[in-house]
This record gives C-alpha cells, structure tokens and sequence, in this order.
C-alpha cells in the first residue's frame, strides 16, 4: 500500500512527461520541410526575404536571405509556388523606399550588405519564379538579373 501511495503522483507527472514528449516530437516533424537557396542580382548577394506563395495564393510562407545570400524556408506550402523577393525597408528600388542603409549609417561592419532585388522580383505576379514544392529538404537557386 506504501509502494501505491508513493507512485501515484511519480504516475501523474510520468504521464504529462511522455505526453509533453509526444507533442513536441509531432509538432517538430514540419520542420523538416523546407527550400534552401541562394539569392543572387547578377552575380551579387541579394538582400531581403524570400516569400513562397502557394498554388491558390492564399498562404504565404518566408525566409530572410542572410548575409551570404542564403535563405531557408521553414513548411513551404506543396504544390507549383509563386515566388517573390520582399526588399528590405529603406532598401533602393522597393516600393516606398529611400536610398539604401550603408553599412556606417546602420552601424554595420559588413563588408557587402548585398544588393536589393530588382522592382520586377518584388511582386508575385511579375517576378516570373515559380518553384514546385513537392515536400522534404529542397534546393532552389534564385538568379535574378537588372536587365530587361
């Protein structure tokens, strides 16, 4: 009866552990879909994100491009994807935007904060990339270009 008396709350909390466990581990299991790339403007490291819009256009999932020009987006939605380049704010070219931040007026020390895309890369219905997501780790290099 001691042994019952002394398990019976270790139970409870054995059950919310193992519980917890399962719930994370299928929360997690979308993360293993994604597209990874790298974004480039002729030749150049590209600045901004990368949006993936899906087939009926009514989700939208996105990935910063760093530094290096590559980006990765987290659970893209399936299916053949509208894709398209969101500048960065204050970002030359994008709409509403001013001249771009340079590295001593942002306080960065980066050596090439990249380039933004080009105006025509920034809407889904005129950037012309198109990406069929067909689920696990996928790869999908973006080369954009200023001429017309």
């Amino acid at each position: 009866m001691k042994l019952l008396t002394y398990l019976a709350p270790r139970r409870v909390s054995l059950f919310f552990l193992v519980g917890s466990l399962v719930w994370l581990g299928g929360c997690s299991g979308g993360a293993k879909e994604k597209v990874t790339g790298k974004a480039t403007v002729d030749g150049s490291v590209c600045q901004g994100t990368v949006v993936f819009v899906s087939p009926d256009g009514s989700k939208q999932v996105e990935g910063p491009i760093n530094p290096q020009g590559e980006y990765t987006v987290l659970r893209p939605p399936k299916g053949k994807c509208k894709v398209y380049i969101k500048a960065p704010l204050g970002a030359g070219g994008a709409p509403g935007g001013g001249a771009p931040m340079t590295p001593k007026m942002s306080g960065m020390t980066l050596q090439d904060p990249g380039v933004p895309p080009p105006a025509k890369y920034q809407k889904p219905e005129t950037s012309g990339l198109e990406f069929e997501v067909t689920g696990g780790t996928q790869s999908y290099p973006i080369e954009m270009t200023n001429k017309p």
